[in-house]
């Protein structure tokens, strides 16, 4: 099983501080470290890539409550790596 690594990244090209929650299913999350990719060969005799995960209730308002947040100055970027396991 091979890692199938991605790193997003954020900028404010605003003139404002931006406070962004991170939303479990969002780009700036990697609280859910579950298989979440299956890929399979482009030759057809394999299923196609597939999804999964997990399923969870997310309250915006209570994670901002919690600091589950990333704060973007003007001008700055975040930067959020992303690993997937991979079938």
């Amino acid at each position: 099983m091979g890692r199938l690594q991605l790193q997003v990244t954020i900028t404010n090209h605003g003139s404002e501080t931006l406070t962004i929650v991170r939303d479990p299913s969002g780009v700036l999350s990697s609280t859910y470290q579950t298989p979440k990719f299956t890929i399979s060969p482009a030759d057809g005799k394999k299923d196609p890539p597939r999804f999964k995960g997990v399923k969870v209730k997310f309250s915006p308002q209570k994670a901002a409550e919690l600091g589950m947040t990333v704060v973007i100055g003007p001008g700055q970027s975040t930067r959020t790596p992303i690993e997937h396991d991979c079938k």
